[in-house]
Formats: C-alpha cells, structure tokens, sequence
C-alpha cells in the first residue's frame, strides 16, 4: 500500500530572485499561495489534547526566572525589549505565523537563563532563535532564509555566524524546540467559556480572541512575562480583554468566575492569574498613556494600542538602513 501525499498547491507567486540586491532594501513581490489546508477538526480541542499542552509546558516552568539578577550581567530589560519588538516586527513584515515570534523569543529566554553573553550577542542570537522558530512553524516554502535575516540586521553578522549560533542555542536548548505558548492555549480556552450572551451580543469569541492576541503581543515585549507559563498568560490575556469589553458588568458572569473557571481547567492557583492579569492591564495603561493626546480610544483593550504600535513601527522596517531599524547598536542603551 502507497501512502502518498495528494494534497498540491494550487497557485504560487514566487519572490523575485533579486530580492536581496541593491542597497535601497529588499525588493519583495507579496507571496500569494494557496493551499488545500485540513479543516478544523474539533479533536484537537478535546480534554486530552488540554492535558497533553499541560504537560508540556511543565518542562520548561520556571526555567526562565530572573535571569537578569542571577545570570546575565552585560545586558538589561531594555535591551531585551528592543530585541523582542525588532524580531515582532520583523515576523509581521514578513507576514509569518502568529507563533513564530513567540516561539523565538522563548528560545532566547530559555538561553539566556542558562548561559551569560555580552550584549554585543544579543542580536546574533535572537536572529538566530527567529531562525529556529521560523524553520519549525513555517512551512518550507515560507521559512525565513538566512541571507534574509543577515539583511535585516543591516550585515552586522554574517551567515557562518549565524549558522554556528543556530547550532549553539540548539545545543544548549538540548534539541528542546517543541516549545507551547500562550497561543496554542487560546482556542482551547475560548470553546470552553460561556462567551456568546444575548446580553452582549455585539461580544464575539473572535473578537476576544483579536484581543487577547493583542495582550499576548505586548506582554511577549517585556521580559516578566516569561516568568509565567504558557497557559497563564493565555487565561489572563482571555480575561483581560472581558474586562475591558465589560463583558463581566453585561453579562451576569464576573471576572472572578472567570478566574475560577481557569483554575479548574488548568490547575494554576487563582493568585498567579489575577496577578499576570494585573500586569497585562497596567502596561496596556502604560501604553495607551504613550498615544497621543488627539487619539481618542473609545475601549479599554490592548488592540487599539497594538495598532498604533504596529503604525509607528512601519516606517522604521521600512528603512533598513536606518541604525533604529534593528538592535545592531544595542550597546547605546
């Protein structure tokens, strides 16, 4: 019996060849392809696949800590927080999978947990976690090249670098790559909440769903998060976006049932997600502070932050010769 693979891609648009010549930037024609993808098979939504993600992210729990207070000595927070939002933007001009960021900036946290650098390789080893993560979530076709990314950061290392650094983090990851995060937790949580009420009809899964991507995203940016599993950033970042949705005060069910609901699913102790929760919301504040003062923000969630964020960051990815584009010069910090 053959088992052969009848799936084909329908239409491709391929990159043009020349993208990484010239020095005004890359030149890139928007990949457009289409695939006959699986449809959502709601197996993988079952209580066995929640246990198996449980016990999955148990491998890595608290492995991150502070590592800034008891490993690293030459870089600071600051300095991870211009990595992480060189490498989230990076991923979206890229248009790569949601997971992709995440999974790289897990990789250098569980790194940086373990083994001390100069903050000379900070960049080279985010680049070279972003290699990882991209190799791992994206298909073949869509993985970001290496030639690529030594672009992106304005040929401040080379290829041979990179790939040793690859190989290093590997090695010290254990070949460990199968990280969980707050994603994958998402869509496991949402169909086991009461969400849909005739009382707040305008409140949709998907629309908490956009929000909660969207505290997922900034919380990735500061380095205290990674402190907390997989599973509580995602139950908090859920329960954050309600909040500010007000869906507690419409629709009879308050945060603290949500807290509960939580705890049960998952086993996490009721304080550790109120107190991630309570972070979310005060570094959304801390964010929406930073808007200007025209920018009239009509709800109280992080999506409308991340927008704006996302604005003020396009151009710079657009320039890439510009010494901000990336964390090449990281030591000014």
């Amino acid at each position: 019996m053959d088992l052969l693979c009848t799936e084909s891609i329908n239409s491709v648009s391929e990159v043009g060849g020349d993208q990484l010549n010239g020095s005004s930037g890359p030149q890139q024609t928007p990949m457009e392809v289409r695939l006959n993808t699986a449809v959502k098979d709601p197996t993988f939504l079952d209580d066995r696949c929640l246990e198996n993600l449980l016990k999955s992210e148990e491998r890595h729990a608290c492995q991150h800590s502070n590592y800034f207070a008891t490993v690293q000595k030459d870089i600071t927070p600051d300095m991870r927080r211009v990595v992480a939002e060189w490498i989230i933007d990076l991923c979206e001009e890229q248009n790569c999978q949601e997971e992709v960021a995440l999974l790289a900036l897990s990789y250098m946290d569980r790194f940086l947990s373990l083994i001390p650098i100069r903050k000379t390789h900070l960049q080279i080893l985010a680049t070279a976690c972003l290699l990882l993560a991209s190799k791992l979530r994206e298909p073949n076709y869509k993985a970001l090249p290496v030639e690529l990314l030594v672009f992106y950061t304005d040929h401040s290392i080379t290829k041979k670098d990179l790939i040793r650094w690859e190989l290093l983090v590997l090695s010290r990851l254990k070949w460990d790559v199968s990280t969980v995060t707050p994603l994958d937790f998402l869509e496991l949580f949402l169909c086991r909440l009461p969400i849909e009420n005739r009382k707040c009809h305008d409140i949709s899964v998907e629309k908490v769903r956009k929000h909660a991507q969207a505290f997922i995203s900034l919380a990735a940016r500061e380095h205290y998060f990674s402190n907390y599993t997989a599973s509580t950033v995602a139950a908090s970042s859920i329960a954050a976006s309600l909040s500010g949705l007000k869906w507690d005060l419409r629709s009879g069910q308050s945060i603290s049932y949500l807290v509960n609901r939580f705890t049960d699913l998952t086993g996490i102790e009721q304080e550790f997600i109120c107190e991630c929760m309570d972070k979310m919301e005060a570094l959304f504040q801390e964010q929406r502070r930073r808007l200007p003062q025209s920018m009239h923000i009509t709800s109280a969630t992080a999506t409308i932050v991340s927008q704006h964020l996302q604005q003020q960051q396009q151009q710079p990815c657009a320039n890439f010769k510009c010494s901000s584009t990336t964390p090449t010069d990281v030591i000014e910090l």
